[in-house]
Order: C-alpha cells, then structure tokens, then sequence
C-alpha cells in the first residue's frame, strides 16, 4: 500500500514539474508557439521537401532550352494538370538530376557485374536515356490519362448542362452548378469548368474563356462543344437545343467508335496470333505440342513424337537470323513511336 501511494506521489510530482517547466519555466516560448510570433534573432528553418523543390527548380533555371520546345512542353504540362508558376522548371530540373543519378547507378551496377565491356556501355547509354526522356514521357502519359477523364466524363456534364439550361439557368450558373455536382465524380472536368467561371468572373469574355478550356484539355470533343457554344452565344440561337443536339451526336459518335473498335478486334487478334506463331516456330518441341494441344492429340502417341522431331528439325534457325527479325522489328517499333510522337506535337 505504501508502494503503491508513493508511486502515485511521484508520478504526480512528475506530471507537475512537467507542466511548470513549459508553462513557467519557458513562458515565452509557450506564448510564441501559441501566437505563432517571430522570436527576434531566430533563423525560420525550412522543410526538407521545401529544399529538395527548390534545389530541383533552380537546376531547372540553369538547364538551357529552346523556346519551341519549351512551348510545347508548357502546353502538355497544363494538359497533365500541372499548371504552377515554376512546373516547366521543375521539369528541367528533374530531368538533369535523373540524368546524373542513373548513369551513376548504372555504372556502378556495371563495374561489379561479369557482363560484356560493350553491354556495360549500352546499359549507361539506356541510363542515361531513360534518366533525361523519362520525365517527358511521364508528362505525356499523365496528360493523356487526365484526357481520357475529362472525355469519360463528358457525356454526364453535357447531359447534366442541358438539364440545367432547360430549367432556366443560364450558362454561367449553369456551369458553375455542374462543377459542383461533379466534383467528386469527375473532378477533372470539375476543375476545368471551374476555372473557366474563374476567368469569366475575372473580366474575360465567355468566348475566350471557353476557347481557353478547349486549349488547356486539347480533348477534341471538348473543341467541338466549345464550338458549339460559342456558335449559340453568337448568333443567339437556343443554348439548351444546341446542348441537346450536341448530346445527341456525342452518342452517336460513341456508338460508331464502340463499333470500330469492335471491328477492328479480328485484325488485332490475327497479328497477335503472327506473334505467337513466330514464338512457336523459334522452338520446334513447344510448336509440335502446341500444334498437338490444338489439334486435340495426345502429346504421348508416337506420330507425335515423330511429328515433333521433324519439327523441332525444319524449324531450327540460325541465331543472326533471329537477331536480323528482332533488329527490324525493333527499328520499325521505334519508327511508329517516333511518327506518333510527331503527330501528337502537330
């Protein structure tokens, strides 16, 4: 009982001094964390993320750039969602640090494996590649993923437009009340929206406004609603009959994309199953059983056997050979990546 009373004695005791020693103890500095003041003489210490951001942006200030380039990587920035002050910045700079950090890694990686001198040199060279290239095609991917948001939820904020339009809104209110709806739905094209009532508010006209949204999403069925806004605003026809057939065409053209897609699905398939049967004739065993699998043989009977060994001998093919068919189609993959990317710029 005594133990007990003591131990209770002195955790008080603790807790007690505790408390004096920041509330009496220190006053001031309670009081400063409690006012938030500047304490005179003190160095205000920033957050390591804070630093590592502006170290990444002024790397990016001194990496030099072409003024085209810059454009179009400005415009895909703003695509992808970021549109701070300093993001083309940020952007340069991580592309320098990537395309020191790699090459350091991979060289180090390189001095301590038994590989090849020159498969060392061609694994720095891809380092370094994928070190100063990658943060573009990460923008790019990111701006083509917040593209197809803004064109999923298309459909639901024109018809969420006309509903409000032929319930007396105007436009404006209109707008603003479906990018309150969808601000959880979509919240890409609610952020869009939103900054086009933003711009309205701020003094521009409707139709540059709109005509800013359709370049910041670079989504086509965005242009096309765009201008059919701007053509209603114009001419002063009925919005929510331009909305509505609008709408209308936006299924229609859904459904004939849903249907092409569709169509398409037998050649795809087909140069898939090429691909496949390439596989299967690089090794003559896995293309007998294969050919056995499908023709419903047993893979056990002896004129398979026989099957497989006069397959496995047509089939064997010289090792240049097969690095001849993967150089080509190695050279023609990069030549439809290259023309996409130009026509993506375009």
């Amino acid at each position: 009982m005594l133990l007990a009373t003591s131990f209770v004695f002195l955790l008080i005791v603790g807790i007690l001094v505790m408390l004096g020693t920041q509330l009496w103890v220190r006053p001031k500095a309670a009081i400063d964390r409690v006012t938030a003041a500047a304490v005179e003489g003190s160095v205000t210490v920033a957050h390591p993320s804070l630093a590592w951001r502006e170290l990444v942006r002024k790397l990016g200030t001194l990496v030099p750039s072409a003024p085209k380039d810059s454009t179009v990587m400005l415009r895909r920035l703003m695509r992808a969602g970021y549109r701070g002050p300093h993001a083309l910045k940020m952007l340069y700079g991580s592309k320098a640090i990537l395309a020191v950090a790699l090459p350091a890694v991979a060289l180090a990686l390189a001095v301590k494996s038994d590989a090849d001198p020159g498969k060392k040199a061609l694994f720095v060279i891809g380092a370094i590649a994928a070190g100063f290239f990658g943060p573009n095609e990460y923008v790019r991917h990111a701006a083509k993923k917040r593209q197809k948001q803004v064109r999923r939820g298309l459909p639901n904020a024109l018809d969420l437009m006309v509903v409000c339009v032929e319930s007396g809104l105007g436009l404006d209110q209109a707008v603003v009340q479906v990018a309150k709806e969808l601000q959880f739905a979509h919240p890409e094209i609610s952020q869009e929206f939103g900054l086009m009532n933003l711009e309205m508010k701020a003094g521009k006209r409707r139709a540059d406004a709109l005509r800013n949204l359709a370049d910041r999403t670079g989504v086509d069925e965005v242009k096309k609603l765009v201008a059919v806004l701007v053509q209603a605003d114009r001419f002063g026809t009925s919005i929510a009959q331009s909305l509505r057939g609008h709408s209308e065409f936006m299924r229609v053209q859904t459904r004939q994309a849903a249907e092409e897609k569709a169509a398409k699905l037998g050649s795809q398939a087909g140069v898939s199953n090429l691909f496949l049967h390439f596989a299967i004739a690089f090794r003559g065993d896995g293309g007998a059983r294969a050919g056995a699998y499908c023709a419903g043989a047993d893979p056990h009977d002896g004129q398979y056997v026989a099957s497989s060994n006069l397959l496995e001998r047509r089939t064997h093919m010289d090792n240049s050979m097969i690095r001849l068919v993967c150089a080509v189609g190695a050279l023609v993959f990069l030549g439809v990546i290259v023309l996409r990317r130009r026509k993506s710029a375009e």
